[in-house]
């Protein structure tokens, strides 16, 4: 029986983590005892590749599994091995953003200032 866990909810494609620094993900309610060397997560450039692994706390007595990413943008795969061999890989997640906190604040104020501005133009045209 593969291994199996409950993913965190922003772990998901087209996500954005707002957050100022980095964020960390943990997978827990892990269900089988995993291989620690065979287990991984990868940031993955595309295309169906795996690129760099990525580094991960698994604990075994709390049955959770955690790793950090860092700000910007991440397509990240996750392959649970246990002990027997056998192998969950979670479907890859693509798109998942971390950190963009200032640029939305930055985009919030930029509509607002255009919206006063658009309202005070109008108000003085009708005038």
């Amino acid at each position: 029986v593969p291994p199996s866990a409950t993913l965190p909810r922003e772990f998901r494609s087209w996500h954005n983590i707002f957050t100022r620094g980095g964020a960390t993900l943990t997978l827990t309610d892990i269900s089988e005892t995993l291989d620690n060397k065979k287990s991984g997560v990868y940031e993955c450039p595309g295309n169906g590749l795996r690129g760099e692994k990525i580094a991960y706390d698994y604990k075994p007595t709390d049955g959770t599994f955690s790793f950090d990413l860092k700000n910007g943008m991440h397509h990240i795969e996750v392959s649970l091995v246990d002990e027997a061999g056998n192998e969950w890989n979670v479907e890859r997640v693509k798109y998942l953003t971390v950190g963009n906190y200032l640029i939305y604040i930055i985009v919030g104020i930029v509509a607002v200032i255009g919206g006063v501005a658009g309202f005070t133009i109008f108000r003085k045209k009708r005038s």
